[in-house]
């Protein structure tokens, strides 16, 4: 099949598609097994195509002109906390980062009239780019609070953050 647009035509339902005779169509909702079939694309948008339904489902994406185009992977994201944000920056430009927070673990303790809550949190993100593989997904285990200086995850920074870092630095 050859398709000359450098957009891929968007697919809604079923759609005709010739085969060797452009009076007889056969359509997507025939069960017509695309993975037995080439499409041939201009070159300049076949990563598009190797990517984005239903068009990823042919068995084999080629250029028109016969020039081989490798399909490029983004590079796997790297996740930073500065200035109580967290930050994603990934070395192929342009992509969108895909994340998540969760908490997996919380735990409390009770110190007379207070209640201190401790919290570690799932970072996830990966790197998407259109033309592109999503990249592999990064993971980081954040242990405390977003505020710095807090090292006992307690949300505020004060002298029981300096015993924290104390008893640590002492190995207590």
């Amino acid at each position: 099949m050859y398709c000359m647009a450098e957009e891929p035509p968007s697919v809604s339902g079923a759609f005709s598609l010739y085969i060797d005779d452009t009076t007889n169509p056969v359509h997507f909702y025939s069960g017509v097994d695309l993975s037995t079939l080439t499409l041939y694309v201009p070159s300049s948008a076949i990563n598009i195509y190797r990517t984005k339904e239903p068009w990823n489902s042919f068995g084999d994406i080629q250029t028109i002109d016969g020039t081989e185009v490798e399909l490029q992977k983004c590079a796997t994201p790297t996740i930073s906390v500065e200035d109580g944000k967290i930050k994603f920056s990934c070395e192929t430009e342009g992509v969108s980062f895909v994340s998540s927070i969760t908490m997996p673990t919380s735990t409390k303790s009770a110190d007379g009239a207070e209640i201190t809550f401790t919290h570690n949190y799932k970072i996830t993100v990966h790197a998407e780019k259109r033309g592109y593989i999503n990249s592999d997904e990064a993971e980081m285990v954040f242990n405390g609070s977003l505020v710095k200086g807090d090292a006992n995850g307690d949300g505020k920074v004060d002298v029981n953050d300096i015993v924290k870092i104390t008893n640590i630095i002492m190995a207590r």
